[in-house]
């Protein structure tokens, strides 16, 4: 479970946003195209948790 603060994020949907800021940031881009996140409140046994937010987006280059 990620810790919530002003820099993870304040909910778990802002930590999962966060998560995939970073995401983009490693694979070299620098802005999120289309992010959207799900909340699935269902158990993921594979990950070993009860509920869960994914966020997904396309990772850009913005031309300077």
């Amino acid at each position: 479970v990620p810790v919530l603060s002003e820099t993870n994020g304040r909910t778990p949907e802002e930590v999962a946003m966060t998560q995939l800021k970073v995401k983009v940031i490693k694979a070299g881009g620098d802005a999120v195209r289309a992010p959207t996140c799900v909340h699935r409140s269902t158990v993921d046994w594979k990950n070993n948790c009860f509920e869960s937010w994914t966020c997904t987006g396309e990772a850009v280059r913005v031309q300077r």
